[in-house]
């Protein structure tokens, strides 16, 4: 949390909300496509890192 005192001092809030882990896996998967490293990460390591953001 962001102290009052912090948050006088800008313009503007935005709130983003947590992606669901389905979310965050489809990401992943699109960043390592984009970046062209698919085969950097397996599936499995990438649900890992997908459920540890839920912790």
């Amino acid at each position: 949390m962001i102290e009052n005192s912090t948050r006088r001092r800008f313009d503007y809030s935005l709130e983003f909300f947590s992606f669901s882990k389905s979310e965050r896996i489809a990401i992943w998967q699109s960043v390592l496509k984009t970046q062209q490293v698919e085969s950097m990460m397996h599936s499995e390591e990438i649900e890992c890192v997908a459920k540890e953001m839920d912790e």
